[in-house]
């Protein structure tokens, strides 16, 4: 019986694995864009927060507005382990604004306007499957409303990516 539940694991486990083939689009094919807007401190004529491109391309917004965009690079491997965690294991591709909405509503909570919070917007584009989220006051929903997967998974990527532009800024320094 154990033997028989470690197959099926394993062959889960392959069947839902990242591999260089899930990026095999265009090269110059922009696969996430990450972008926050709005808030305190609104950036829009820097363009988007993050965009990585289907060859392992990264582009970040700089520190300084008005500065140049950064440009970085993902190895395959890195770039095959990110969107494994980022898009597979939160499972990104199945959400969708209305069923974030769902889920605080369920929780007895309400999609609230916070003033000066930024809207996170993420786009995803992958031969398997797209999303486009756009969230406002991801980080202070999370705080509230502790029980939705949902808008923990949201956070939980949000901060992921801007621990990549963190890094991609930090190497081209």
């Amino acid at each position: 019986m154990r033997l028989c539940l470690l197959i099926t694991y394993f062959i889960m486990g392959v069947i839902s694995t990242v591999s260089a083939q899930d990026f095999d689009q265009n090269h110059g094919t922009a696969i996430l864009t990450f972008d926050m807007r709005g808030g305190q401190k609104p950036r829009t004529a820097d363009g988007p927060v993050l965009k990585i491109y289907a060859d392992g391309t990264v582009v970040t917004r700089a520190e300084k507005p008005g500065d140049p965009r950064i440009v970085g690079y993902l190895s395959e491997e890195e770039h095959v382990a990110f969107f494994q965690e980022l898009v597979y294991d939160t499972g990104i591709l199945d959400m969708t604004i209305s069923s974030i909405q769902n889920e605080i509503t369920m929780q007895n909570s309400q999609l609230r306007q916070f003033p000066g919070a930024p809207i996170t917007f993420l786009y995803i584009h992958l031969p398997k499957g797209s999303t486009s989220i756009s969230i406002k006051g991801v980080s202070i929903l999370a705080y509230l409303v502790p029980e939705a997967a949902s808008i923990q998974k949201l956070y939980f990527i949000q901060r992921s990516l801007f621990n990549l532009v963190k890094r991609i800024n930090a190497e081209a320094s």
